[in-house]
């Protein structure tokens, strides 16, 4: 059984060559396994970050965070939606 808390903070983005061309906070895996205060916190941090980027005028980096925090926000409502898991007979 995989522990799902042990996904990294950061996880390596692969182009196809299978070299890294990037990193990313927001897997799948890594949403995951990230607790709803964890989750939170990122969600608060990637909006800061969209922010200053805008008022930089760096709107590609902007536009980083704010994929980055409609990850999150997609999480959260996932589990907001989620009905129970399966009931044992």
């Amino acid at each position: 059984m995989h522990h799902l808390g042990a996904a990294p903070e950061w996880m390596p983005v692969l182009g196809p060559d299978g070299r890294q061309v990037g990193r990313t906070r927001v897997s799948a895996l890594q949403l995951a396994s990230r607790t709803r205060f964890q989750l939170e916190r990122l969600l608060t941090d990637a909006e800061a970050k969209m922010q200053s980027a805008a008022g930089e005028a760096d709107y590609e980096r902007a536009a980083h965070h704010r994929d980055e925090a409609a990850a999150v926000r997609a999480e959260l409502t996932r589990r907001d939606t989620a009905g129970p898991g399966p009931v044992e007979p």
